[in-house]
């Protein structure tokens, strides 16, 4: 399981929902709208936000229709990209672990 420090959204067309989850219930992280491939920059730590410990963090991309893109960079231990693209309604959906530190 990763320490992340860091979970930064590059693209975003149309909808985009981040929960951090536990056994006890869970937390929106984020919940961005943006359409036409507009370019998107948005960073947060979940350090900042969540108590530590460990949880499930979960990425949604949602598309209202023509081609949908999410990109998600998640930082720490393990560096990842989270990405994906599709048609309309939900077109991604992944929950990796996290440790907040």
């Amino acid at each position: 399981m990763s320490v992340i420090n860091k979970i930064s959204v590059n693209a975003c067309d149309n909808e985009l929902i981040i929960i951090a989850s536990t056994d006890r219930g869970s937390s929106e992280l984020m919940h961005l709208k943006s359409g036409f491939n507009a370019p998107v920059s948005y960073s947060v730590n979940p350090a900042h936000i969540l108590a530590p410990g460990k949880y499930d963090l979960t990425v949604i991309g949602i598309n209202w229709g023509g081609p949908g893109k999410i990109s998600v960079d998640i930082d720490g231990d393990s560096p990842q990209t989270l990405s994906g693209s599709g048609g309309k309604g939900v077109f991604f959906s992944e929950t990796i672990p996290m440790v907040v530190a």
